[in-house]
């Protein structure tokens, strides 16, 4: 476990998790170079046989090649009330990948992944980009912030992924369609000031294997619930409220 003591704790490295089990990560600030053409480095990557993953309350910026990658294998993966943003316009402002490509048999019926409370800011594409698994992403709030956008949801190969009540501001194509993939909408996502791809494809995605009707909460009252909260803010992170 990672937990950040004091709201805007800044860790001074990237993460890696690989092959490892019931990991938590809270509170902490992860501030890349910004994106170029090496794509060498995600601020976090999760990996291999790494299951039981929760990261929470964190802020990851200006990844070099992302923000935060679950690849090959990691199964069991859950991000809430994270920042994922890009304070400039580097390129490569390519932000979540689920699957490094579209042969990766190691990721069969694994990368099953909730992204829940998150906000996405300056993106231009992946918000996530997602191969495999079962991703479910449900009231994120996801805004342009004056950078360049192209593509917020986007599921590809033997990729399902339920949308549901999420707010999109300024996204170009908020559900991008790719070849081999389901994006199922569920309940009531906002689109605002949006002008592409916005509806779904492929069928019925799946059903999440939980409850959570508890904690889901309308479209419209998204942002609100988000501002002031959302990313390293906790001044008592045992607090799991």
């Amino acid at each position: 476990t990672i937990i950040g003591l004091r709201p805007g704790t800044l860790l001074r490295a990237p993460i890696h998790i690989k092959d490892s089990s019931n990991v938590i990560v809270r509170n902490i600030v992860i501030q890349g170079p910004g994106s170029n053409s090496e794509q060498a480095w995600d601020n976090i990557n999760i990996e291999g046989n790494s299951k039981n993953v929760w990261i929470d309350h964190c802020e990851f910026w200006n990844g070099q090649d992302g923000n935060a990658d679950v690849v090959k294998g990691a199964d069991n993966v859950t991000f809430t009330w994270n920042i994922f943003g890009y304070t400039t316009d580097g390129g490569h402002n390519f932000s979540n990948l689920v699957a490094s490509s579209d042969n990766e048999p190691v990721s069969e019926g694994k990368l099953n992944i909730t992204l829940m409370f998150n906000h996405f800011k300056g993106v231009a594409q992946r918000q996530p980009r997602c191969r495999y698994g079962n991703i479910h992403v449900v009231n994120n709030l996801f805004t342009k912030d004056g950078m360049t956008s192209q593509n917020g949801i986007s599921a590809g190969v033997e990729c399902r992924v339920l949308i549901e009540n999420n707010h999109f501001i300024g996204i170009q194509h908020p559900v991008h369609e790719r070849s081999g993939g389901v994006s199922e909408l569920r309940g009531n996502n906002i689109f605002e000031n949006t002008s592409g791809d916005k509806s779904g494809y492929g069928g019925k995605a799946f059903e999440p294997p939980y409850d959570y009707s508890s904690y889901l909460v309308n479209a419209s009252e998204v942002k609100g619930m988000l501002e002031g909260k959302v990313g390293a803010t906790l001044t008592d992170p045992a607090n799991c409220k």
